[in-house]
């Protein structure tokens, strides 16, 4: 699941700026394509980051003039400083040889949208990004607030791969912003191919999140071991651990979730994975299990609303690692590879498709074992081109050559204080998810990438009788998946909402009593039965609130008292 734009509906912006992808001219507010390089000329200043590193080259021209920012040893990041312009400007910049992929970094402190309107190599008619979309997906994702970033390759166009040398350009698009600042990191080896990399972890944990170092190192290397080594050549570089306050314990807003990722300001060396490890998403997030900060994120300058990843862990390492690949994926630039609630797929053409997820049962999709699809349950196939993806991207620290050495991070700010565990008053129990009995349970199992109460309305149009019993008893079953019983529930919910399944809202207040009566009940399901029983018998939920109030969990404490007061 990545983050929506937070202020501008994507339709809405893309109303705004409209035109041909013929490159010339882009109409609305602040969106005119002036033609105009960025800057007026001036000297550029390297800071290199050690051999066969990393290089920082503020560079005032834009491409335009002034020292080559690519000019000696081949280094594996480069950053160039591309300066501030107005909205609507078009942005060049020099792409040198043996370049495998970039990234473009678009900042605003002004609130409103901002998006990659166009972003188009040199020689051609032909973007890769047109309209906040990569043209013919029909996903226009690359528009958000504050901060906006896109990334070559993100698809298999011809214009994007091999990646073009040459002077490119880019458009940033506005609602509300009248200029932007610009960043560009430039990846590269020795002879233009990928030779590994390591992928740096920034874990900041809240106090409520229930899981000790040990567990989230557990988690972290099975991650690699199971995904990102084989699949991608990628491995697990230096390990930080920090705290965030206890006031990030619950997300239940966007706005939360993008200020828990601001607070990354403060991280060690880029580039590196910023990982929010809390107790529970609610509200807004509601039965997330992890959202990425954007497609792609930004893991190589902290302290935007795009740096980084939040999840909230499940007591199953394997269950976690497979989350957070698929979230990560995100952060590097990957799409799903179908999506549910529209009629859209990934840009790249190794990866199969779902046409349409919902009248399917999701199980039988061609997509269903990738590690993308938007259903994820551990899943672990990564495709050609889904690798050449996160290959490009900015996440990692590289080799130049074959069996060489992996680059310095391209900065290293004093880091904050690493933490250590607190006294563990509190721990989720080590559980493992057991292998689902039907197509069914697997779905309630599987880490929903999407807005939950979108996803639960589409499947509880599908129910009918025998549907809604199976997914009654699944509640009711104590040795089934703590997600799975939370899923469940709230499917039901839902269904009575809609009038779907023939499930009434006494028949949700009879099954949400009975799993609260239920001693063995998780962390997750315990949150959606009190969530649906507060909604519709208020008295009932507060007095098995009011019995929770000294629970050892603080995330099923801290919402009794809200339910409960003492």
């Amino acid at each position: 699941m990545s983050a929506p734009p937070r202020v501008l509906g994507l339709v809405a912006l893309s109303m705004l700026v409209a035109c041909s992808d013929d490159g010339t001219t882009a109409t609305g507010t602040h969106a005119t394509s002036s033609g105009t390089t960025t800057g007026a000329g001036g000297a550029a200043t390297t800071s290199a980051g050690g051999a066969g590193g990393a290089s920082t080259v503020t560079n005032g021209t834009g491409g335009s003039g002034g020292e080559d920012p690519f000019a000696g040893p081949v280094k594996s990041l480069t950053v160039v400083d591309l300066g501030t312009d107005d909205i609507g400007t078009t942005v060049h910049f020099p792409i040198p040889d043996r370049t495998i992929g970039f990234t473009i970094l678009g900042e605003s402190p002004t609130d409103g949208a901002l998006g990659v309107f166009r972003l188009r190599p040199p020689n051609t008619l032909s973007s890769v990004i047109s309209q906040y979309a990569i043209p013919g997906t029909g996903l226009g994702v690359f528009v958000d607030e504050h901060a906006i970033a896109a990334q070559d390759p993100q698809s298999d166009l011809p214009e994007a791969w091999p990646v073009a040398e040459g002077s490119w350009f880019v458009v940033f698009g506005a609602d509300g912003p009248t200029s932007a600042h610009a960043r560009l990191f430039v990846r590269r080896t020795e002879d233009g191919v990928f030779h590994g990399g390591a992928m740096d972890v920034n874990v900041f944990v809240s106090p409520g999140a229930g899981e000790s170092q040990s567990y989230l190192n557990t988690v972290l290397s099975k991650m690699f071991s199971n995904y990102y080594t084989p699949k991608i050549g990628l491995s697990l570089g230096n390990v930080a651990f920090y705290t965030v306050p206890s006031s990030y314990d619950n997300v239940s807003t966007y706005d939360e979730y993008h200020a828990l990722l601001e607070s990354s300001t403060s991280a060690g060396a880029a580039p590196a994975l910023n990982l929010f490890v809390i107790g529970t998403m609610s509200g807004e997030l509601q039965n997330a299990l992890g959202v990425a900060g954007g497609i792609p994120g930004s893991p190589m300058v902290h302290g935007t609303p795009r740096s980084g990843v939040a999840y909230t862990p499940t007591g199953d390492t394997g269950y976690d690692a497979s989350v957070l690949a698929h979230e990560v994926g995100h952060l590097s630039g990957l799409f799903h590879t179908s999506e549910f609630q529209v009629s859209a797929f990934d840009p790249l053409a190794d990866t199969p498709e779902c046409p349409n997820i919902m009248n399917t049962n999701p199980q039988n999709c061609p997509d269903v074992s990738n590690v993308m699809f938007p259903i994820a349950y551990g899943g672990n196939v990564m495709t050609a081109w889904q690798a050449r993806v996160m290959q490009g991207s900015a996440i990692y620290r590289g080799a130049l050559i074959e069996g060489g050495p992996f680059s310095q991070p391209i900065s290293m700010p004093p880091p904050p204080k690493p933490s250590h565990d607190a006294p563990t008053a509190y721990q989720l129990p080590i559980t493992a998810a057991r292998t689902a009995s039907s197509g069914l349970e697997r779905t309630l199992a599987a880490h929903w990438c999407a807005e939950s109460p979108g996803l639960i309305d589409t499947l509880a149009t599908s129910l009918d009788g025998v549907a809604t019993a199976q997914v009654t008893a699944l509640a009711l079953d104590p040795g089934a998946f703590d997600v799975t019983r939370a899923h469940a529930v709230e499917l039901v919910y839902r269904a009575s909402a809609t009038g779907d399944g023939g499930t009434t809202e006494a028949d949700v207040i009879e099954l949400a009593t009975s799993m609260l009566d239920d001693p063995t009940l998780g962390r997750q399901a315990t949150l959606a039965a009190l969530d649906a029983l507060h909604a519709l018998a208020p008295a009932t939920a507060t007095a098995h609130a009011r019995a929770r109030r000294d629970a050892v969990d603080p995330i099923v404490r801290a919402t009794a008292l809200e339910l409960a007061p003492r």
